[in-house]
């Protein structure tokens, strides 16, 4: 759409990885096997786990969730990708561009939560492995994945409300493969620092945060765990 001052933008035009039509079929085949290599690989978790009552353990549980995040993680990239690699005009709709906004967050971030339940889980185990069973019990874990899932897509939906009440009356072309929020801001003819702040306080709390946990925690299991001096230990 040629936008103008005047004009509100009501779609998006992705350049993608590339314009050479050469080059996007070898690309359109390297994410294709990507990506399912992506679905099968925790498609198979998930099963496995379901299917062995073995590995019916909070461990075991965390992993089913994180193979379900990452699964909706990239399917909210991936099909628009690969079809826009022979698509004449590689435009994403408005809602469209929301929806993959928030949807993109929201699994990102709840992968973060879930990663560092998992290291919690792992500092458990190791720190009191007697008392393991009576921490790490069915309530707790649903709470702690609960938990996960919904800071996601809480977290995800105050950036994604914030970026959305900005005017997009400019250019209306991204350089990337998907709607994201930096591209975004630079797109928009309105004031962007509320947003940009709230997107900076998002970053700290999904990404600095669960990063210093789970540094901490394997911290600690390697510690504990170079303290044990038996054979048995």
């Amino acid at each position: 759409m040629e936008s103008s001052n005047l004009t509100l933008v009501t779609e998006f035009i992705l350049l993608g990885l590339s314009s050479c039509p050469e080059l996007q079929v070898y690309l359109f085949l390297l994410f294709l096997m990507i990506y399912l290599m992506i679905l099968l690989g925790n498609l198979l978790i998930v099963l496995l786990i379901i299917m062995n009552t073995f590995l019916h353990m909070p461990m075991y549980f965390f992993l089913i969730n994180l193979s379900i995040i990452e699964v909706c993680y990239t399917s909210c990239v991936f099909p628009q990708m690969l079809g826009h690699f022979f698509a004449e005009r590689k435009s994403i709709s408005y809602f469209c561009c929301v929806i993959q906004v928030y949807t993109f967050l929201s699994f990102g971030i709840a992968e973060c939560y879930i990663l560092s339940v998992m290291a919690y889980d792992r500092y458990v185990a190791i720190r009191d492995p007697l008392r393991y069973s009576v921490t790490m019990n069915r309530s707790v874990c649903v709470s702690l994945v609960t938990g996960s899932w919904m800071g996601g897509f809480v977290a995800s939906l105050v950036v994604t409300v914030s970026t959305f009440q900005l005017s997009f009356c400019r250019d209306n072309v991204i350089n990337h493969f998907l709607c994201e929020m930096p591209a975004l801001f630079r797109l928009s003819c309105s004031d962007t620092s509320q947003a940009e702040v709230l997107s900076q306080i998002l970053c700290v709390f999904t990404l600095l945060c669960p990063v210093t946990f789970i540094t901490f925690s394997y911290t600690h299991i390697i510690n504990i765990v170079l303290q044990i001096r038996s054979a048995q230990g």
